[in-house]
C-alpha cells in the first residue's frame, strides 16, 4: 500500500493546526474543562503522529545517497541553506547554488574520504547526514572525520529521521573501523544538540564567533563520540 503524494503537506497541515488549538488553550486562563481539553488534545495529536509516521514509512528508504542522487541532494542542500537553519551550514546558497551538476556529481562520489546517508521519500531527500574526513584543516580538529550537513525538512520533523540517518552514518563508519567522529553544532540549536547527546556526542570545547551559513558569526559546540577504543 502506497501513501498518497498530498499526504506528508497533509501531515504538516495537521500538525500546525493542532499547534495553533493549544497555543489558543494556553491563552485561556483557569477551569477543569479547559485541562482536560487540553489533555484530550495532546492524546489525539500524539495518536495521529503515530499513524502519520506508520504511514509514511511505507515509502520511507534510508540508504546511501549516491552520485545518481545529485539532483536530490542539491535540492535538499540548497532549501537548507535556504532555511532558517542556515545558520546550522557552513556553506552559503550564494556560493552552493552556482556549484556544476557535475560538481554536486563529485560530491557525492564514493571516495573513501566522504559519504552521505538519507531518508527518501517519493524520490525526494526528507532527511540526511553526512562525514567526511578533514586531512587539509590547519587547526586541532584537523585530521578527523567530521559530521556534515545533518537536516530534515520542517514537514518531516519530530519522526525520528534525523536519528535514523545519524546512526547509519556512525555504523558505516563503526564498521570500517573508524575510532572517534567529531561535529560543530550551534549553541543556539537545543533540539540537534539533544539529538546528538542522545546518540553518545560530548561537549568538548565551545568555538567563539564562527561564520555560517546565513552569513552571521554564532558560537558553536564542539561534540565528539568515541566509536572504539
Amino acid at each position: 500500500m502506497k501513501a498518497p503524494t498530498s499526504w506528508a503537506p497533509f501531515a504538516f497541515m495537521w500538525n500546525v493546526l493542532l499547534f495553533k488549538i493549544m497555543e489558543s488553550v494556553e491563552n485561556i486562563s483557569g477551569g477543569k474543562i479547559l485541562k482536560n481539553l487540553k489533555r484530550m488534545i495532546n492524546q489525539v495529536f500524539t495518536l495521529l503522529n503515530k499513524l502519520i509516521e506508520e504511514y509514511l514509512n511505507m515509502d520511507l528508504e534510508l540508504r546511501r545517497v549516491t552520485s545518481e542522487d545529485w539532483m536530490a541532494y542539491r535540492d535538499f542542500r540548497l532549501s537548507a541553506l535556504q532555511s532558517k537553519d542556515a545558520k546550522a551550514f557552513g556553506g552559503s546558497y550564494e556560493k552552493e547554488s552556482i556549484r556544476s551538476h557535475e560538481e554536486w556529481r563529485i560530491r557525492l562520489e564514493d571516495n573513501g574520504e566522504r559519504f552521505f546517508y538519507g531518508c527518501f521519500y517519493k524520490n525526494e531527500i526528507v532527511s540526511a547526514a553526512g562525514v567526511y574526513f578533514d586531512n587539509k584543516g590547519k587547526d586541532k580538529w584537523s585530521n578527523n572525520w567530521i559530521i556534515v550537513g545533518v537536516y530534515t525538512r520542517p514537514e518531516f520533523r519530530n519522526r525520528g529521521f534525523s536519528y535514523k540517518t545519524m546512526e547509519a552514518v556512525l555504523g558505516k563508519l563503526k564498521s570500517d573501523g573508524v575510532k572517534k567522529v567529531i561535529l560543530m553544532v550551534n549553541t543556539k540549536q537545543e533540539s540537534a544538540i539533544n539529538l546528538y547527546t542522545k546518540l553518545g556526542f560530548k561537549n568538548v570545547e565551545l568555538i567563539k564567533d564562527h561564520p555560517m551559513g546565513d552569513g552571521q558569526t554564532h558560537d558553536e559546540f564542539v561534540m565528539e563520540k568515541i566509536l572504539a577504543e
